[in-house]
Parts: structure tokens; C-alpha cells; sequence
């Protein structure tokens, strides 16, 4: 199909394929409850611009799906029973076909398994209080910050539990945390303390930055963090508007999306990851957009509607973001109970993305 006469706005692209949505569905619905499929490919932004994302999927739960007609991707997980999102709050994956979902009010964390197309639960111990945001080192170890039980969980490659790190007197709000495995640290951003609270990977209480305020290295509310590839610590900011960034010692390094050259007009930055290709990836859960922009924050694309929407190309209100080795984004958000995935070309190399946009339109 000749995808030169895609609509000009992101929400209208939904007016192309509703028709076949509603065909597909009737015909499906028998078979699945729920289970819908995208005939046609939705590439973002829409020509003449080159395309920098193109949707590939949603998923509500193991039987509830709606799937683009995507090489390799399930259109149906496996259970004995549906388990259901109620209120995701975190995701990442670990680069092997699984794919990770705290839920605030599961208390637990969901594996879909996109080899084995099986979603399952990772906690059957009771463990969590209110788990939050998450992040694999790269031995396949699973740390998840939990705001209930004021410390981080840690998980092996297996699911099993290992270990705690911090506790109340270190930690009041942990929401996120991000690995350093070539300093043998953990990060963990502290929303109460407004703090960064750094300790090894064995548990050990190392130093803190941050504080409340608007100044620079100061924080409101952090949430959000993760290394660039030259080490360098991107946090989320979300009360103050911004992202800042920090050495490993938390030092100032700078502050992109409040200031000139580049003001990206965020409001309540919630989540960041960075793709292959170095750029930084932003969800705003405040005005439910992607943001993606360049570290140093000259912005490159903006994906949503500027306002929380049911719509299946839309966000309501995304709370984290993870970035697999395919560039393969994946969005959880906690008002629409659903995990979302965008495929991100990279802006590295021109020549490759034209070629591969190439064989997309043909």
C-alpha cells in the first residue's frame, strides 16, 4: 500500500483504519474477547517528513491485544488465568524478549514473555508494597524500587528473590533506579527526600544529592533516571520541569528543557530512556506526550496529543519508559492499564533509516 497519503495530525491517522478495525473486530471478537488487529503499518511522524516511530502494538493483559501484523510479534499471550494491568507503574526489558510491569496496585511486577507468549507474575511471596520503577544490570539482575517498602528489591535472572537494599532510614519514597555496573552502584531517586540516594550493588549506603529546590542540582520530586553513554546521570525532575543532569559524585552537569537554547516546554516529566542511537526519550505524564529529543535537548519528535486520550496511538497518563537493544520503546500507563510499543529507527545514520523506510512503504 502506498503510504505517501497518510493524514497530516497523529490523532487522525486513527480515521484511516477504523473501518478495518471494526471489520477485523467483528470477525475476531468471537474468537477472543478483545482481540483486535491493524492491517496497515502507522508510521510517525507522517510523510513528507521521514519517520522516526512506527506502532506496533498494545497490550491490556495475556487476552486482551491489539497487534499490528508484525514479523515475530505474539498476538496472544497464555495463562490459566487473565491477569490484568490495574495500575502499571514501571517497565523495562531485559533485552531477551521479556518484558517487565511493576503495578502499584497488583503489588507485583508482570513478565509478558514474548518468546514463550506467556504473562505471569514475578512476586508469589507477597513482597512488594507498592512497586515502582526498574532496572536490569547487566548480569540479568532485576532491582525494583518500591515506595511502600522504602527500599529496593532484588531479583535474579531466575525471578527469585535475592535481597533488599536501604531501608526507612535511608529511603522514604524510592520511585526509581537506575544500575551503574561499571561503579558497582545503585541510583535511586527518593520523590520524599527529593534526593538521589546512591549506594553498591551489596547494600552498602555510599552518599545522597539533590534537595528540595529550583535551583541547579537541586530537585522537586524526582522520578525518572538513567546513564548516558558517557556515564553521565539524566534525572528526571519532574516538579521543576526539567531533566538534569549529573556526574557519578553528584555533580552539576547541566539542565536541558527549561532554559535556551532548547525549552521543551515539559511540565511533569515522569520517565526517561535513551535509545542506540544516544538520543534521550522523555514521557510527560502531566500533557501525555513522547518527547524525543537530543541530550543536549533540541528536540527531534513529539508523539500524543497534548491530552489524555482513550485513543490507541495515545497516551493518558505514561508513568515509565524502557528502551530495548532494538530500539523497541515500551510505555506503561497507569489511567489506560496498558503497555505500549513503538518502534524507534534512529536518526544515527540517514542512509540506513531511508532504506528501511524504504522497504516499510513499498
Amino acid at each position: 500500500m502506498n503510504h505517501c497519503t497518510r493524514p497530516k495530525s497523529f490523532l487522525s491517522l486513527f480515521l484511516r483504519y477504523v473501518l478495518s478495525l471494526l471489520a477485523l473486530f467483528l470477525v475476531s471478537a468471537c474468537a477472543q474477547p478483545n482481540f483486535t488487529v491493524i492491517a496497515d503499518r502507522i508510521l510517525w511522524p507522517p510523510a513528507p517528513a521521514s519517520p522516526l516511530l512506527e506502532f506496533k502494538a498494545l497490550y491490556y493483559s495475556q487476552y486482551s491485544v491489539l497487534s499490528s501484523q508484525y514479523q515475530g510479534l505474539p498476538t496472544i499471550f497464555e495463562g490459566s488465568e487473565e491477569v490484568l494491568l490495574r495500575r502499571a507503574s514501571g517497565v523495562v526489558s531485559d533485552g531477551h524478549g521479556k518484558v517487565f510491569v511493576s503495578d502499584s496496585v497488583l503489588r507485583n511486577v508482570l513478565i509478558f514473555d514474548f518468546v514463550t507468549k506467556i504473562v505471569r507474575v514475578l512476586d508469589v511471596d507477597n513482597l512488594f508494597g507498592k512497586p515502582m520503577g526498574m532496572d536490569m544490570g547487566p548480569d540479568g539482575r532485576l532491582y525494583v524500587a518500591d515506595a511502600g517498602r522504602m527500599r529496593v528489591l532484588v531479583f535474579g535472572p531466575d525471578g527469585k528473590y535475592l535481597d533488599s537494599i536501604g531501608d526507612e532510614s535511608r529511603l522514604l519514597r524510592p520511585m526509581n533506579v537506575a544500575v551503574n555496573s561499571s561503579l558497582g552502584r545503585i541510583y535511586v531517586s527518593d520523590a520524599r527526600k527529593h534526593q538521589i540516594v546512591v549506594f553498591t550493588l551489596s547494600g552498602k549506603f555510599l552518599f545522597q544529592f539533590g534537595g528540595m529546590g529550583r535551583g541547579d542540582g537541586k530537585l522537586a520530586m524526582p522520578h525518572g533516571l538513567r546513564f548516558d553513554r558517557n556515564g553521565n546521570l539524566f534525572v528526571a525532575d519532574m516538579l521543576n520541569s526539567r531533566i538534569q543532569v549529573f556526574d557519578p559524585e553528584g555533580r552539576f552537569v547541566s539542565s536541558i528543557g527549561d532554559r535556551a537554547p532548547y525549552q521543551l516546554e515539559l511540565e511533569y516529566p515522569r520517565d526517561i530512556a535513551f535509545s542506540s542511537d544516544g538520543n534521550l526519550h522523555i514521557i510527560d505524564i502531566k500533557r501525555a506526550l513522547l518527547v524525543s529529543c537530543e541530550p543536549n535537548g533540541k528536540l527531534l519528535l513529539v508523539t500524543g496529543s497534548d491530552g489524555h486520550t482513550t485513543h490507541p496511538l495515545g497516551l493518558s497518563s505514561p508513568t515509565g519508559i524502557s528502551i530495548g537493544s532494538d530500539d523497541t520503546i515500551h510505555i506503561v500507563d497507569q489511567i489506560n492499564n496498558r503497555l505500549t510499543l513503538w518502534k524507534y529507527f534512529g536518526t544515527s545514520s540517514e542512509q540506513a533509516l531511508h532504506k528501511e523506510v524504504d522497504l516499510l512503504v513499498k
